[in-house]
């Protein structure tokens, strides 16, 4: 019976543990199969597996603490959409909070990315997904480090201000929507399926009020946040549900070019978009023009 090298992964793959990540001082190449029982282990592959596993974690934390940095960054810019995507995609990579996390060689910040997303949400108008990630992040307010007490007076204040009137315009693509779902009347328009926030996105993508897109994905992500070709609403009325796609389409035409940049990666990893050649050649055009784009503009 042989052991043979595991075969090479890419970025891509689930699995970080990988001889070839761009980490590992191995190359698939240079492992030969050997025999159980003839030859002791190779101290130096068990050393070198060692190594890319340490690797490998370091390379996952960079991810959420990347996201987390460009999150920050945003939030202090005043483009809380954009941020709130990167603390969504800083949350999925680590949960747990953490006082004192070092963003830089100088700057040092709490970890508190439930927080951040409540107090981002709140001020784009998602008093209801505020409150949500609020509720979810006791072990945040358990820290009870200055930035944490400050973030919990922000969404304090920001939940317990008055909403800004939904303009007639966007009242009537509400009721128009509302009346193509089948949906009966309700004050509070978050009850409503995923669908709905969905197919208002694509109302709102049509008129280019990007702001409006990206609030109501946040909504349709946080309901159903799983892709799916062909998934039925009701009766014989199907949809492609690609969330990703036009998330990125909506960061793209807003100029928040990073944001755009990962949930185009985000879009390629999880949507088939084959059913349909006109959003498959949207999609290349959009990755061929961001990456044109220098990292420094993004």
């Amino acid at each position: 019976m042989t052991v043979t090298s595991p075969r090479p992964h890419t970025l891509g793959d689930s699995h970080f543990f990988s001889l070839s990540h761009p980490l590992s001082i191995w190359k698939p190449s240079r492992l030969v199969p050997r025999t159980i029982g003839t030859s002791r282990p190779n101290k130096f592959f068990l050393a070198g597996a060692l190594l890319v596993l340490a690797g490998s974690l370091l390379w996952a934390d960079a991810g959420w603490l990347s996201n987390y940095r460009k999150g920050v960054a945003e939030r202090e810019k005043g483009g809380c959409p954009a941020a709130a995507f990167y603390f969504l995609e800083a949350l999925k990579e680590r949960s747990e909070p953490q006082a004192g996390v070092k963003l830089d060689s100088v700057t040092t910040v709490d970890y508190l990315p439930r927080l951040m997303l409540a107090d981002c949400l709140c001020r784009m108008g998602e008093k209801d997904l505020a409150e949500k990630y609020l509720s979810q992040g006791a072990a945040e307010q358990g820290l009870k480090t200055s930035a944490a007490t400050a973030l919990l007076d922000s969404v304090g204040k920001c939940l317990g201000a008055k909403a800004p009137p939904v303009s007639a315009d966007r009242i009537k693509v509400l009721k128009r929507v509302q009346d193509k779902c089948g949906l009966s009347e309700e004050k509070d328009k978050t009850l409503y399926p995923w669908y709905f926030d969905y197919e208002v996105s694509q109302e709102f993508l049509k008129t280019g009020e990007y702001d409006a897109v990206i609030q109501y994905l946040y909504r349709a992500i946080d309901k159903k946040a799983v892709p799916q070709e062909k998934t039925r609403i009701y009766g014989m009325w199907f949809t492609d549900y690609h969330p990703y796609f036009l998330l990125a389409k909506a960061f793209y035409h807003e100029g928040s070019y990073g944001c755009a940049v990962n949930a185009l990666d985000l879009s390629f990893k999880q949507e088939d978009l084959s059913g349909s050649a006109q959003e498959k050649q949207e999609r290349e055009r959009i990755k061929k023009d961001l990456e044109e784009i220098p990292l420094a503009g993004r």
